[in-house]
């Protein structure tokens, strides 16, 4: 059962914003910083180390609960933001990679893409133009439904960083 709802999205992203942990697992793996931009690595929905909507969406998953699910990628991304770079370093949202798995009479994805952009959108606002890339994938780690990845253009990188096997090297 998945128990991730808008009340959820609503008290994560307070914690967010107050700085408390929210989502996710933390992981310096996660991140990768070049020049002024940030990228983090494929987040899936996981919630308190579980995981949640696995199965194909059309199927097991339906459209609406694959927007929650892509609202609950998105918070995880935050989480390795606020931990990682901190949100006060981003300026706005560069690219994001939308992974999903589905029926094959499933044709909903921009419905579902839609859930990471109102979260983003709520914590980062629309400071920058972005592109999103949405694919269909025959299986998903562990059958999550859903992945995302993202980059954030920073607001000024004077310190340009790497993460890389646990450790942030300063280049």
């Amino acid at each position: 059962m998945n128990t991730f709802n808008q009340a959820t999205l609503q008290q994560k992203l307070s914690e967010i914003r107050l700085g408390l942990h929210a989502t996710g697992i933390e992981d310096t793996h996660s991140i990768q910083m070049e020049k002024n931009v940030a990228h983090v690595s494929i987040q899936f929905p996981t919630l308190n180390n579980q995981q949640l909507f696995k199965g194909k969406l059309g199927k097991e998953v339906s459209t609406h609960e694959g927007y929650l699910a892509m609202q609950l990628c998105a918070l995880n991304v935050l989480y390795q933001l606020k931990n990682n770079v901190g949100l006060s370093n981003i300026d706005g949202i560069h690219h994001m990679e939308v992974f999903y798995q589905a029926d094959t009479d499933w044709d909903e994805a921009p419905l579902i893409a839609a859930g990471v952009t109102d979260v983003l959108q709520k914590v980062v606002g629309e400071k920058a133009d972005y592109t999103c890339s949405l694919m269909t994938m025959t299986s998903l780690p562990d059958n999550f439904s859903v992945g995302l990845a993202c980059s954030f253009t920073l607001i000024n990188n004077s310190k340009k960083a790497a993460i890389s096997n646990g450790f942030m090297v300063t280049l």
